[in-house]
Parts: structure tokens; sequence; C-alpha cells
């Protein structure tokens, strides 16, 4: 009778522990949704992320981090991808002192088998960002050591509408004219300083005819897969009709990409005079940007600047900025910096070492960087030890003074 209990008893407990396994597997691979109403600063974002990720790694010495944040529409590394990129890397920088971190743009400067990837999409809805983070044990392996969805609002400085504006419909036209009258007409709203256009390059990456064809949607629905693909806000569509012989009525529309709403149409009529088409188009920018719709899109702030100037140890070494090679080599000035959080990497005949650091408008940046070797066993080393590491008396950091720019 004893013996029947305690079989009953064992396989109850295990029982409890698969299902708290499935639970635990289950949770890992979808970890939960961020709330909309739990937004907080990036700042604070921030701190959530690096203390998460000192809790896993607070028995790992010597480990090595690979950051990359891509954009979660398009998969690009673009501007917005860059800034969180920087900031996360001087996050971690700040408190994961044992880490060893490299960006993934700065692959050049090689990455260890063993180091840990730290794969980062963010997401711009409205006037919140969305950071999906995803960390794998090894590059080998693809185990996933964790995962994170963290919500923060979009800080000012960083808030724009991004639009793009869809080729001129018409069968009143031919293709060349067709296409010569769209970027006419992009040029015009180019001239309005709260309108941000995406690229033709990222324009070119979407072939709309296929969207069309594959999911025989409505001009609606159509604009919101469209737009979801090219990661942006809004959308302009232009649509150019002949009602009689030298009549034409061209018509643009401006769009909400979250939820397809129509948020202004305007119409101009042409004459069919070539010499007079730029402005007319003109004329429709003016419309459809007016001072009645300038609360639909954020201008977005343009930074200040200043000068970095840049010393190493041995010198000679080559510059890369933020994940970008500049074809400079140590000692050099740098003339022109945004203001803000940076990365900068130099490399010299296998010697390597990065740090972030800051500049601010109208002032000179000064660092002063001694380069060591990179391996996976040496680790950065110590403050004042050999090569310095993160920099430290004797350890070729940075001059942390800084001289106003004249």
């Amino acid at each position: 009778m004893a013996s029947i209990m305690i079989r009953r008893l064992i396989g109850g407990l295990l029982c409890i522990v698969l299902s708290l396994t499935g639970f635990a597997t289950q949770l890992l691979a979808n970890p939960p949704k961020a709330s909309s109403e739990a937004q907080q600063s990036f700042e604070q974002a921030l701190s959530e992320v690096t203390a998460h990720f000192i809790n896993i790694l607070r028995n790992q010495q010597d480990q090595s981090m690979v950051i990359s944040v891509k954009n979660h529409q398009n998969n690009d590394h673009d501007k917005d991808a860059k800034w969180i990129e920087t900031e996360l890397y001087f996050a971690f920088e700040q408190k994961l002192s044992n880490v060893e971190l490299l960006l993934l743009s700065e692959a050049i400067a090689g990455i260890s088998s063993q180091a840990i990837h730290v794969n980062t999409t963010y997401e711009i809805q409205d006037n919140h960002v969305i950071l999906r983070i995803r960390a794998l044990k090894d590059q080998m392996s693809g185990a996933v050591l964790t995962q994170q969805e963290i919500l923060f609002n979009l800080p000012d400085k960083h808030r724009k509408t991004l639009v793009a504006v869809m080729d001129l419909e018409s069968d009143a036209l031919n293709e060349s004219q067709r296409k010569a009258y769209s970027n006419l007409f992009r040029s015009s709203l180019a001239r309005h300083p709260q309108f941000h256009q995406i690229s033709a390059i990222e324009m070119a990456k979407v072939d709309v005819n296929a969207i069309k064809q594959k999911t025989n949607c409505r001009e609606e629905a159509c604009n919101g897969y469209i737009g979801e693909k090219l990661g942006v806000n809004r959308m302009v569509t232009v649509q150019f009709l002949k009602v009689d012989e030298g009549v034409f009525f061209i018509t643009a529309k401006l769009s909400n990409i979250q939820d397809g709403a129509l948020l202004v149409s305007q119409t101009v009529e042409f004459n069919g005079d070539t010499k007079t088409i730029q402005t007319v188009l003109d004329l429709l920018a003016d419309k459809l940007l007016g001072e009645e719709t300038s609360s639909l899109f954020v201008a977005e702030k343009t930074p200040g600047n200043g000068k970095v100037f840049i010393k190493s140890s041995p010198s000679g070494a080559d510059i890369i900025l933020d994940g970008e090679e500049l074809h400079l080599k140590t000692d050099t000035l740098i003339p022109s910096v945004s203001e803000g959080r940076h990365v900068l990497t130099l490399q010299k005949d296998g010697r390597v070492i990065s740090q972030s650091f800051e500049v601010k408008a109208d002032e000179i940046t000064r660092l002063n960087m001694t380069l060591e070797r990179r391996s996976h066993d040496q680790g950065r080393g110590g403050p004042g030890g050999p090569g310095g590491g993160r920099g430290g008396p004797g350890g070729g950091g940075r001059d942390r003074g800084r001289d106003r720019g004249k």
C-alpha cells in the first residue's frame, strides 16, 4: 500500500515538473509582450536591459559580446538602428566591466566563435519604440540565452515622420512621362522641412506590383502592406487624370499607414503644357502640406556638430566610427561629428580597441587610446593593467577633458 502511494506521489511530482518545464520553454520562445501602458524613457529601458544581462552574466568571466541592431520592418542597419546600437554599447560598457564588447558592423576586427550575439530589432510605432532583444549563447550552437521585449517612449529629438511617395498613376501618360512627373513631385515635396521622404533606393526594394497581385488588395489595404514593407508612417499616392483635351486633374492623397485613414486629399488642374508642370506640382505640394496639415508631421531636429581629436599608441591605426570605416589613420582630427554618443574602434596589425564617447556641439573631444591584441582568452585587461582595456591609469583610455571649439 505504501509503495503504491509513493509511486503515485512520484508520478504527480513528475507531471508538475514536466508542466513547469513546458511552460518555461514556451515563455522563452514567446516572451511576454510589452504593454502599451507600460511606457518608459529610453534611459529606463536601457537600465532594464543591462540589469537583465548583469544577472545572466554574473558568474562569467572574460566574456565577449557582439551587439547588432536592425530595423524590424526592413532588416536595415539604418540611422535609428545605429543610434540604438551605440546607446546599448554605452550602457553595457558602463555596467558590464567583465565583458568585451564589439559591434557587428565592426566585424572586420574579428569575432570570437564563443561570443554572445545580442541580436536586436527596433520598431517605431507613433511615439514609442518596441525593442526586441534575442541573445544567442554562441555563434556555433545558436542556442537562445535570453529574450526580451522592451517598450519605451521615443525621445523628442528622434521623432520624425517617414513618408513614401509612390509613383504617379495614370493612363494618360507613357512610362517615361510618368516617371519624370513622379520625380518632379518628389522634389516639390522635398522643399517642405517637415517632410522626410525615404530614398529611391529604399523604394526600389519593394515590388509594389507583386504585392498587389499577391494580395489582390484594395487601395487602402495595399498602402498598408507596402508601407509596412518600407517602414514608413505615411504614404502619398498621386493620380493623373485626363478629363478632356488639354484638361487634366492631378490628385495627391496622404494616408496614415497604421490605420489606413485618409488624412488629406488635394487636387490641382493642369492644361497639359509641360513647361508649367513643375509650377503645378509645386502648387499641389504646397496645398498637400499647408499649415492645416503641419500637425500631421514631426520635424526631425538637426543635431549640432563637434570635433574629435584621436591619438593612439601605436599611431597609424585605422579608424572605424559607429561601424563605418572612415579611411583615416591616427593621429588625426575629425572636424565634424554629430553631437551625442558614438562608438570608436581603432585597429592596427591585429591590435584593436573599442570604446564609446560623447560629442558635444561646438566642442573638441580628445581621445587617447592604446591598442591591444584581441583574443578570447585575454579579455580587456583591468584598469591600470597592460593595454588598459577600457581605459584607466596607464591604460590609454580617453582624456575626458574637453576644450571649447574655436
